[in-house]
C-alpha cells in the first residue's frame, strides 16, 4: 500500500508541478519494475497504461511490478494444412520439423492481465507424388493396372496421395513369326530377355536385312541363331528403307516400335542408361562369354555374347566377346518441328565393367532387345 500510495503522489506532484510550469496537458509516468519482451510491454493487475485526469492534466499512469502470463501450448500438424489454433493462423504448406510462434494480448483476461501465448507446434510430412511400378507377372491384390490413387497415414495421422501408376510385365511375348521370350524387369522397365529372332514386322511385311551369325570360326548357323537371335540393321530395326535419311516413325506415346511385337519397341536413350547403373558382369550370362566365370547374371538379363555384323570390314566378328543393341536417341527437330531420332546402341563387352553407350554404324547389323510401351508420368 505504501508502494501505491508513494506512486500516486509522485502522479499528484508531478502533475502539480507539470500544470505550475504550464506544460503541454499531457503528461506520463513510466511502469514502476515494468517488463519488455521484443519491445512489447506488458503487466499483470491492472491495465498496462490507463489515462486519468488530475487537476485537468491526462496522465498516462504505469503499473507497479508489471509481468506477463506467459501460457505455451505443444501441438502437432501436417505440411498440407493450415493450422488454427490458440489465437494463431498459419497457412500451408508449413515447412518441416518444429516451429515456435509467440502471441501478445494486452488486457486479455478476464482481471486484464497482459498475455503470452507461446505456441510449439511439430509439422509432420505429407505427400502428394506420382510414381511408376512395373510388376512382373502378377499385379498384388487391389491395384489395377494404370493409375492407383492410394491414400496412406503416417504415424501422426498426416493424410497422403501416391498416385500409382501400376504396369504389368508379362512372363512372355510373342512376335509375329510366333517366336516366345521371356521377360525381365530392370530399373522399372520391363524387356525381353533374349534377344528377337523375327523376320517380319508385326504388320506381317518382310524385314529387309535379318541376319544370322556365320563365320569360319562359328559355321553352325542353326546353333546361332537359336541361341544369340538375329543381327539387324539400323534401318530393319526401326522399319526404315535401308541407306535412308527418314527418322523413324513414333506411336502415340513417342516410342519407336520397328521390329519389336504390338505393344513394345525399340528402347530409347532413357531406358539403355538405365541400365548404366549396373556393372557388366551382373547383365552378362555366366555361360558362353570368354570370361564367363565373372559373370554373376544377377540382373536376369542374361546378355549374350552375340557378336555383330561389320558392314564396313563385311565380316561377323565378337562373338563370345560382346553384344550390342540398338537403340534410339533424339539428335535434332525437323522442319516440322517434331523431334528427330538417329541411331544409338548399348554395348557390353567381356573387358570392360560397366555397359557403354556407342553412336555406330548404322549399316552395321545388331542385336535387338524390346521395352513394352508404358505411360510416361512425371514424379
Amino acid at each position: 500500500m505504501k508502494v501505491k500510495r508513494s506512486i500516486i503522489s509522485l502522479i499528484f506532484l508531478f502533475a502539480v508541478g507539470l500544470a505550475n510550469a504550464q506544460v503541454p496537458v499531457t503528461a506520463s509516468t513510466i511502469a514502476m519494475g515494468g517488463n519488455t519482451e521484443n519491445g512489447i510491454w506488458v503487466s499483470v493487475g491492472q491495465l498496462f497504461a490507463q489515462q486519468t485526469a488530475q487537476n485537468g492534466y491526462e496522465v498516462a499512469a504505469g503499473v507497479s511490478q508489471a509481468q506477463v502470463v506467459d501460457s505455451t501450448y505443444a501441438e502437432e500438424g501436417c505440411k498440407n494444412q493450415d493450422y488454427d489454433g490458440h489465437g494463431f493462423h498459419l497457412s500451408a504448406p508449413l515447412a518441416l520439423g518444429e516451429h515456435t510462434a509467440d502471441m501478445y494480448v494486452v488486457g486479455g483476461q478476464k482481471h486484464h492481465y497482459d498475455l503470452r501465448k507461446h505456441l510449439i507446434l511439430n509439422i509432420f510430412q505429407t505427400y502428394d507424388t506420382s510414381v511408376y511400378i512395373t510388376y512382373h507377372g502378377v499385379l498384388p491384390d487391389g491395384i489395377q493396372q494404370g493409375m492407383n490413387n492410394l491414400e496412406l497415414h503416417s504415424v501422426k495421422g498426416c493424410d497422403s496421395v501416391v498416385h500409382l501408376y501400376a504396369d504389368l510385365c508379362p512372363y512372355t511375348v510373342m512376335d509375329i513369326d510366333e517366336n516366345s521370350y521371356n521377360t525381365v524387369v530392370l530399373s522399372n522397365f520391363c524387356w525381353t530377355q533374349s534377344n528377337l529372332m523375327s523376320t517380319h514386322y508385326s504388320n506381317n511385311s518382310n524385314i529387309s536385312r535379318a541376319l544370322v551369325y556365320n563365320s569360319l570360326l562359328h559355321p553352325n548357323v542353326t546353333n546361332n541363331l537359336t541361341t544369340y537371335g538375329r543381327l539387324y540393321t539400323w534401318f530393319s530395326a526401326v522399319g526404315t528403307e535401308e541407306g535412308s535419311s527418314t527418322s523413324p516413325t513414333t506411336d502415340e506415346h513417342g516410342f519407336v516400335q520397328g521390329i519389336c511385337p504390338t505393344g513394345w519397341h525399340i528402347p530409347t536413350l532413357l531406358e539403355a542408361n538405365a541400365l548404366n547403373v549396373y556393372q557388366a558382369i551382373d547383365l552378362r550370362s555366366t555361360n558362353l562369354w570368354v570370361n564367363a566365370a565373372e559373370n554373376t547374371n544377377s540382373t536376369e538379363f542374361t546378355a549374350l555374347p552375340a557378336g555383330k555384323y561389320n558392314a564396313v570390314s563385311q565380316r561377323f566378328e565378337g562373338l563370345g566377346s560382346e553384344t550390342n543393341w540398338w537403340t534410339v536417341a533424339p539428335c535434332g527437330t525437323a522442319t516440322d518441328g517434331a523431334e528427330t531420332l538417329c541411331t544409338s546402341s548399348l554395348q557390353v563387352t567381356y573387358f570392360c565393367d560397366t555397359p557403354t553407350n556407342v553412336v555406330p554404324y548404322s549399316g552395321d547389323a545388331y542385336s535387338v532387345r524390346c521395352v513394352k510401351n508404358h505411360e510416361q508420368i512425371d514424379n
